[in-house]
């Protein structure tokens, strides 16, 4: 099994890049799952539980869903899949905060695996234009408040960034840095060679 955790600031093309593993996928034949952070939490949303009222009460004010939350839901979808030799697992918006960090470690210790980490990195301005691009074609309610965006790269940049400088050093991880300004299809070809994919 491999795990790949595709994260970046908003708008990177963590979202593009993920379509483009399953297209992938369906075209080789690849036993492929990717796994969407935001899809989690909005499913988890609607959950009639406290705690499903308040990861909808976060998503809805553009906050991150509580990290004992995303580390219940990050372990029961790794740990169902563990037994699939074969298994390529692509996990949109992962890792970005302290708590991913520990969740994630202790899994791929528990699962003896090294977690292949993808970093998009583009400029905040292009991610801004991406974000309100984003907003417009796919009328996602927590894009519309343009303080909360600005907060996630704040996010980004204090907490995520840090993580990812820790992770690095970590021998259940490896890290790949990709230059996300580039057209899709080279992205992707970069990553496909990175990961030996291609």
């Amino acid at each position: 099994m491999r795990i790949i955790f595709v994260t970046g600031q908003a708008g990177s093309g963590k979202d593009t890049l993920c379509h483009n593993f399953k297209k992938w996928a369906d075209e080789f034949n690849k036993n492929v799952t990717i796994i969407w952070n935001g899809d989690l939490v909005r499913e988890y949303s609607k959950t009639d539980t406290y705690f499903g009222k308040l990861v909808k009460m976060n998503n809805e004010q553009g906050k991150l869903a509580p990290g004992f939350i995303m580390d219940m839901l990050v372990g029961q979808e790794l740990i169902s899949m563990k037994d699939e030799p074969d298994k390529i697992i692509v996990w949109n918006g992962s890792p970005r905060t302290k708590e991913d960090e520990v969740t994630l470690s202790k899994l791929m210790e528990y699962m003896e695996i090294t977690g292949e980490i993808i970093v998009l990195q583009v400029n905040e301005a292009e991610c801004l234009r991406r974000v309100n691009r984003r907003q417009e074609e796919q009328n996602r309610p927590e894009l519309l408040n343009k303080d909360s965006i600005k907060e996630k790269f704040g996010w980004y940049k204090t907490i995520t960034s840090v993580v990812l400088r820790r992770l690095s050093k970590n021998i259940f991880f490896k890290i790949y840095r990709i230059n996300a300004k580039k057209g899709e299809n080279e992205i992707f070809e970069t990553v496909l060679q990175k990961l030996c994919l291609k």
